[in-house]
């Protein structure tokens, strides 16, 4: 979600993951996070930004089909994420 205008750093990941569960992800948080992502291929990192990938796009496309809110596409999304 940070990253769907322009890459996005760690501290617009964290604000973004605060603004949907309403708390900030700790630094180990994140760094594991991002780290598992980029594995998977789902972003892309350069000049210490991310970025999804095609897959990533895809993914969270579909995570907003017939979805109302932000909460329900991140339900959506770890869903998704769980049979990845």
């Amino acid at each position: 979600m940070a990253s769907q205008r322009e890459p996005s750093n760690i501290k617009g990941i964290s604000m973004i993951a605060d603004g949907i569960n309403h708390a900030v992800p700790t630094q180990n948080e994140l760094k594991f996070a991002t780290n598992w992502l980029l594995q998977q291929k789902l972003v892309n990192a350069e000049a210490k930004k991310y970025h999804l990938t095609k897959t990533g796009l895809t993914m969270f496309a579909s995570a907003q089909i017939d979805r109302n809110s932000v909460l329900s596409i991140w339900e959506n999304l770890e869903i998704q994420l769980q049979n990845f």
